[in-house]
């Protein structure tokens, strides 16, 4: 799967009411569950665009978003492929935190030992 077809993967989801959470820091990104298919483009343009800027902390938080929101639509290998996307990145970016909780997500779907 490439990053652009993460809109696709994403596509047909139930919209959601919008959460009123603020973004806390990098243990809190945006609730995906509140991600509406018209959102889901923009999404996808917002990866791509941090893939070209190489803005790893982004992409950490992008990919987390999407793989939130593959997991509340149930597709449970959509959202596997969007968090390993999500860890790798919190790596590279330093997020220690973020990394823990996705590590930790992934070993509990049998992803990461």
């Amino acid at each position: 799967m490439s990053v652009t077809d993460v809109a696709t993967t994403l596509g047909d989801a139930p919209q959601a009411q919008s959460s009123s959470r603020a973004r806390d820091a990098e243990e809190s990104p945006p609730s995906a569950a509140a991600t509406g298919p018209a959102d889901l483009a923009a999404l996808d343009r917002a990866i791509l665009d941090a893939h070209a800027r190489e803005a790893h902390q982004d992409l950490a938080h992008l990919y987390q978003q999407a793989g939130e929101h593959a997991a509340f639509r149930g597709d449970v290998e959509a959202s596997g492929f969007l968090f390993t996307h999500a860890y790798i990145f919190a790596l590279k970016a330093g997020l220690r935190a973020q990394a823990e909780l996705l590590h930790a997500r992934l070993a509990a779907t049998g992803r990461e030992a």
